[in-house]
């Protein structure tokens, strides 16, 4: 299930407007809601930096609007699942199982900006007759005139999921004191959005309105998983003095390893001819050749400065006016279109920038491992009463996990004691070793 969140913005108000009359003269009826913002209209004036005039019909200035709201004839987004194992028992008491899961999610739930500027030629030209495009004018070649490039958020149906993973389990159930299990799952998520972030949903990264340019792997995906459990009594006295100090003591632990979570070489710099720049992430430039490959080897915790090679990306390049952009089509997507860069204007230098053709997703963080223990003694009081002692230790080996670096590549500094791309400053679990002891009282 979802639900539309409706809100709305006003200024002035100031801390003795707090306790005005709140119904002055002049207040609608309520036969007059509701009451809507007037949309700008575009008269063919521009500022002194070349970009378009919006004015209401009364001719006084108008802001950019901004709407969030549903598509027409909304889908309620569905998930297929499959999966089939076999189970084999190999020695006795040990199974081993080996199987396969996949999903398939299905017009799922995104919310991309549909007013996206589109490129103008003589061909295909915009209002008031503009064949040329640059950063300042984006606003009168969106479809919606009145509505900023990025204020159209309607929730579609154009997420999709596919998720494929072999499972390997080899198990030992509870028997003679001991207890074992060791799972595998190799798997691979691919979607075009990973969902919700906080309380919205997310829009595409980069062009929002080629929704395939963002198929890669989901931000969540952990190609590799291995998880090993135990218990372990261990051998010794049961009963009399020494079954009540040396023995009865047991072990349990969870060990987990697991791949890092991927993450996208973002650019911010630039000025966004989709009007767009800011508000949405844009993937950056990936240098046709580079020493070293996308990360330098070795450990993380010495690369913790230059976790990515910064000489294998570049920002997104602002393209300077006069220039034609070749194969295109209007959204930015291969095509056979040729487009000038260009203000509407003499004043209009801004120029423009594309959006980068790096992937979505194509690096992944730091590898995680912990490892958590504890070690049991129950001692016995009769037939009604035992007590259990528990010594438990969480990350036993104090393991960071680091988070993913800073991706921006706009950040990006040569001088090491300034650069800020590449660097990893946190870690995913800031906790640190935690040691506790416990004593339970059964009854």
């Amino acid at each position: 299930p979802f639900v539309q969140q409706y809100l709305a913005s006003g200024t002035g108000i100031v801390g003795s407007d707090v306790l005005a009359n709140p119904w002055p003269a002049g207040l609608p009826l309520p036969s007059a809601f509701p009451v809507l913002p007037q949309i700008g209209q575009f008269k063919g004036n521009y500022s002194a930096s070349g970009a378009p005039l919006f004015v209401t019909a009364a001719g006084t200035p108008a802001v950019s609007q901004s709407l969030y709201g549903f598509t027409r004839n909304l889908r309620i987004p569905y998930v297929e699942q499959w999966n089939l194992s076999v189970q084999y028992e190999f020695l006795k008491g040990w199974v081993a199982e080996i199987g396969y899961i996949g999903s398939h999610g299905i017009a799922l739930l995104v919310e991309p900006s549909l007013n996206m500027a589109q490129l103008v030629n003589a061909a295909n030209p915009g209002i008031d007759g503009l064949t040329v495009n640059s950063s300042a004018n984006a606003t009168i070649r969106a479809p919606i005139l009145g509505f900023a490039p990025a204020g159209l958020n309607l929730v579609t149906n154009q997420g999709f999921s596919s998720y494929n993973a072999a499972i390997l389990e080899v198990r030992h159930d509870f028997a003679r004191s001991f207890q074992f299990r060791m799972d595998y799952t190799y798997s691979h998520s691919i979607d075009n959005d990973s969902g919700p972030t906080g309380s919205d949903l997310d829009s595409f990264v980069g062009n929002q309105l080629n929704p395939s340019f963002d198929r890669a792997n989901s931000d969540f995906n952990q190609p590799h998983r291995i998880v090993f459990t135990y218990v372990w009594n261990l051998p010794g006295p049961r009963t009399g003095f020494l079954g009540k100090t040396i023995g009865g003591w047991g072990l349990s632990g969870v060990y987990t390893l697991q791949s890092g979570l991927p993450f996208t070489i973002s650019s911010t710099s630039g000025l966004g001819l989709a009007g767009l720049t800011g508000s949405e992430t844009i993937p950056a430039v990936v240098n046709g050749s580079c020493s070293g490959g996308y990360s330098p080897t070795g450990s993380v915790g010495n690369k913790l400065k230059d976790f990515v090679n910064a000489s294998c990306f570049s920002p997104v390049p602002s393209i300077a006016n006069g220039t034609v952009l070749p194969n295109l089509t209007a959204s930015e997507g291969p095509g056979s279109q040729s487009y000038t860069v260009g203000g509407a204007t003499a004043s209009d230098t801004s120029g423009g920038s594309l959006f980068g053709y790096g992937a979505r997703n194509i690096m992944r963080g730091p590898f995680e491992q912990r490892f958590d223990l504890a070690l049991i003694k129950d001692i016995h009081f009769r037939e009604r009463f035992d007590l259990q002692f528990r010594a438990e230790a969480f990350k036993l080996f104090n393991n960071v996990i680091f988070s993913n670096p800073s991706a921006n590549i706009s950040n990006y500094n040569a001088n090491p004691a300034l650069n800020a791309f590449g660097v990893i400053s946190s870690t995913l679990d800031s906790t640190g070793r935690i040691l506790q002891l416990g004593l339970k009282l059964n009854f």
